[in-house]
């Protein structure tokens, strides 16, 4: 296709949605890892640990979709690389919540920037991938979230915890999703 970038971005532009895509699985499946932390700590009924893992769930869909619209008329980078860092700082605030109020509503704004990159993402692999590796290309963007986010990630985060405590798990976590952005900015990149 001419005016195709060099396979060397494109590379690039995966490993970096790659990761920033495992760094989402970690901060929205991770915190089941330790539960048995948190639960006691905040004396959460079964329903409220139910809902600080399905409670983001309504933001991320309706981020999704303004997310996914608002880079259609602005562009991926515009609106990917604010979420990565809102992401970023949502999911470091989850170690200065206090009680379960206060993290249900950081998790809630944390799938603000979690669902904005699921679509957009998606959108920037399908521009920027040469045509025979798209559907390739999204299956290990997918293969992120539970590779890194719930496979790598439980070892990661029960690990931090035993170490640090669970309040420095999500700071830690954040600061892995701020290097991502930091090293995305600078590329070029159009959307990471």
């Amino acid at each position: 296709m001419p005016g195709r970038r060099p396979a060397a971005y494109e590379f690039t532009i995966m490993v970096l949605l790659v990761l920033f895509w495992g760094c989402i699985g970690l901060n929205r499946v991770g915190i089941g890892f330790i539960f048995p932390k948190i639960v006691p700590e905040f004396h959460l009924a079964l329903w409220q640990a139910g809902q600080l893992i399905s409670g983001t769930s309504i933001t991320w869909a309706f981020s999704s979709w303004i997310g996914g619209w608002l880079s259609d008329n602005r562009g991926r980078r515009a609106i990917l690389l604010p979420a990565v860092g809102f992401t970023a700082l949502a999911t470091a605030a989850m170690g200065g919540t206090w009680n379960f109020l206060s993290m249900f509503v950081v998790r809630d704004l944390l799938g603000i920037g979690d669902g904005v990159g699921w679509s957009v993402g998606q959108a920037t692999i399908n521009e920027e991938s040469a045509p025979e590796r798209r559907g390739f290309n999204q299956a290990i963007f997918a293969a992120g979230y539970t590779l890194i986010g719930a496979g790598l990630g439980a070892l990661i985060i029960t690990t931090i915890t035993v170490h640090l405590g669970w309040r420095w798990a999500f700071p830690i976590v954040g600061a892995a999703s701020l290097l991502v952005l930091a090293l995305s900015s600078p590329l070029g990149l159009p959307a990471v």
